[in-house]
């Protein structure tokens, strides 16, 4: 079993990321703005099915993406959040389900991105970074470290971005009991997501 120092970096890594972007509502190169005459729906619902050697449990929710530049570096970042509840506060990083997929770059345009635990691959801007976490400061704090899959994004506008997730990764149960458990699991599922600033404007996190 991999000691839980192990998954450390990425968890800092993504941490340190949803930190430092400032959630504006800006648009990228990443495709056409949207037709004034298709307005996007706001429905942003994300279900995403956890199967391990013994079951498969759904993770249902609410995605959002944002784009924002680190001011300390002025490299661009793009993150899509997951969370079980509609009302997305700061706090929901810490209560219930909360996850993100993140990515030095602008809003990408539509097609297949690689995720991947490397932190190179991060870096680099070549991959996505990807956590989920539930019920983190509860005994039965479970987090989803992604190693390797893709995300598939089928739409990209300035307000609306969708797509789907084929993951692998590891389940780690940070019970209060004795040390942490881990199992391998996958992770499939659809989402679709307004921007940011389609509900909270341009200080979503301060």
């Amino acid at each position: 079993m991999t000691p839980l120092r192990s998954h450390l970096p990425v968890l800092a890594t993504l941490t340190a990321a949803l930190l430092l972007l400032p959630l504006a509502g800006c648009d990228s190169d990443g495709g056409p703005d949207v037709d004034e005459n298709d307005p996007p729906s706001l429905d942003n619902a994300f279900s995403l099915n956890v199967t391990d050697d013994e079951a498969t449990r759904t993770l249902d929710g609410f995605a959002y993406f944002a784009t924002g530049t680190d001011p300390d570096t002025n490299v661009e970042g793009f993150v899509i959040y997951f969370v079980d509840d509609e009302d997305f506060a700061e706090g929901d990083a810490t209560n219930g389900l909360f996850g993100l997929a993140v990515r030095k770059s602008g809003r990408p345009a539509t097609g297949q991105y690689a995720v991947s635990a490397a932190e190179d691959d991060f870096e680099s801007g070549a991959s996505f970074a990807m956590i989920l976490y539930e019920n983190l400061t509860s005994s039965s704090a479970t987090i989803y470290e992604i190693s390797g899959g893709s995300i598939d994004i089928t739409r990209s506008e300035s307000t609306r971005l969708d797509g789907s997730l084929a993951l692998e990764g590891t389940a780690i149960n940070l019970g209060s009991g004795g040390e942490p458990t881990e199992r391998p699991v996958t992770v499939e599922g659809t989402f679709r997501s307004p921007g940011v600033s389609s509900f909270f404007g341009t200080s979503f996190l301060p």
